[in-house]
């Protein structure tokens, strides 16, 4: 009876080590726009297998902001090896993005002009 227990704790200690290895948290500091530049969140799997990713930008208060274009989506979505997806915000929004799933994955913060130009990223970290 005890060489059972001992192989079920051992087990238990596997799976929640190999559980909190796969957990997801990333995030980028707060960044301000102007009037006309338009932040983007970025999630990139790296890895070789499915990841899965919610992504969002919060505003300085820590409330979600609403998307204008979303291939990521506001809830938990599924990228294969190697494919990324993306949430744009309306021009002026201010904030950070958050990253939260499991997999191996990189995420930023992009912010655009008007002209769809690149003016900033700034990667999301641990």
């Amino acid at each position: 009876m005890k060489t059972s227990s001992i192989w079920f704790a051992a087990i238990m200690i596997v799976v929640i080590l190999a559980t909190h290895a796969q957990a997801l948290s990333l995030a980028t500091p707060l960044v301000i726009t102007n009037g006309t530049d338009f932040p983007i969140c970025v999630a990139t799997n790296v890895g070789t297998n499915d990841a899965t990713v919610t992504v969002e930008l919060k505003n300085g208060g820590g409330v979600v902001q609403a998307p204008t274009a979303a291939s990521c989506g506001t809830t938990p979505f599924t990228l294969g090896p190697g494919v990324f997806c993306f949430n744009r915000y309306p021009a002026g929004t201010d904030g950070h993005c958050v990253v939260s799933g499991s997999g191996k994955v990189r995420a930023a913060l992009e912010v655009y002009d008007s002209g769809f130009l690149t003016k900033v990223v700034v990667p999301a970290t641990k």
